[in-house]
């Protein structure tokens, strides 16, 4: 955080970054190494949130890069200058901003980022949980803006190695010990053993593979930098329902057959996004307007429109955007 000012001029520090010109082959190569140098690093790398489930009772789950991700390809891409700055705690939201400096071609993005300070139920968040608020909102923001200066195909790049790693561990059956710590992690954060089975799709520990401990890596990621929380994450279950060593719900055979699955990937996440929807109970005009008020969007559009051309922004913004529906609806400005 802070200025971006070395102390140096700017054209120096621009001259300088052109005489010694970063080498992206070695930059991509050391970024994947850094990124998956061990199996806590690479599911570091990586947030998940459940979107849902379809009519199978199959759990849908977002994914995107973390700010984990961003530190080391910022660190890996070399003649790039970034900093965040938390510009504004109010009563009922706070503001952060964040600048990415390619030195080399001179190209410089500010990104801002804006996070409500308000419970479900409407109340607001007291002096100390804003502050924690606003520091997770300018590591948001700094995110961002490195993943607008650098090259996508480096952080797709990477992506793929976490992914490639994690997926290679996951057959195997958990750790007891990376096992343990997860089930710490679950205690520490209020969730029962029941909502982490249905999260997992297994019907008790036992069934648990490494896999499984990437996924709660990527959830714990998720959590801490604000992309879901543990409630959206792990949702409740009536334990009373389910069979005495069941983790996972059927689905209700009064449901009826599950629909033919959709004809293309747009189709699917449109269908996605409008469930959501019907749960919070908003329509997609108010939705679409919620993600321009953010900036997500750079005017209102249809919904299939803004999910053809901005889906990976809508998706790794969609805590956001319900952030904003709910201040608008409890009175926030």
């Amino acid at each position: 955080m802070g200025s971006l000012s070395s102390g140096d001029p700017i054209d120096v520090q621009v001259t300088t970054a052109r005489r010694y010109p970063r080498d992206v082959a070695a930059a991509r190569k050391r970024a994947v190494e850094m990124a998956t140098i061990d199996l806590d690093t690479a599911a570091s790398c990586i947030w998940q949130r459940p979107v849902g489930r379809d009519k199978t009772g199959k759990e849908i789950v977002a994914e995107g890069p973390s700010i984990r991700a961003a530190e080391i390809i910022a660190s890996s891409w070399g003649n790039l200058r970034c900093a965040s700055k938390i510009e504004e705690i109010g009563d009922t939201y706070v503001v952060a901003s964040a600048m990415a400096w390619d030195l080399e071609s001179n190209n410089a993005i500010r990104v801002e980022c804006r996070e409500s300070c308000r419970y479900r139920d409407g109340r607001l968040y007291d002096e100390r949980l804003k502050l924690v608020v606003a520091k997770a909102a300018a590591k948001k923001a700094l995110r961002d803006a490195i993943f607008a200066v650098v090259p996508q195909s480096i952080k797709h790049a990477v992506m793929t190695a976490c992914q490639q790693a994690i997926g290679q561990a996951g057959a195997g059956k958990a750790d007891p010990k990376r096992l343990a710590k997860a089930k710490a992690w679950l205690a520490q954060i209020g969730v029962s053993e029941a909502r982490a089975l249905r999260a997992l799709s297994i019907n008790s520990w036992d069934e648990a593979t490494e896999a499984h401990i990437g996924r709660l890596a990527a959830i714990a990621q998720a959590i801490a930098d604000e992309e879901t929380t543990p409630d959206i994450a792990f949702p409740p279950v009536d334990e009373s329902a389910r069979g005495p060593e069941s983790g996972v719900q059927p689905p209700s055979a009064t449901e009826g057959p599950a629909e033919p699955p959709p004809a293309n990937m747009k189709e699917a996440k449109v269908k996605l996004i409008r469930l959501h929807l019907k749960k919070l109970k908003v329509s997609e005009a108010e939705w679409i307007a919620a993600a321009f008020r953010l900036g997500i969007l750079p005017t209102e559009m249809p919904l299939e429109q803004a999910v053809a051309t901005y889906w990976d922004a809508l998706s790794a913004r969609a805590i956001d955007i319900e952030r904003e529906l709910k201040q608008r609806a409890g009175g926030g400005q």
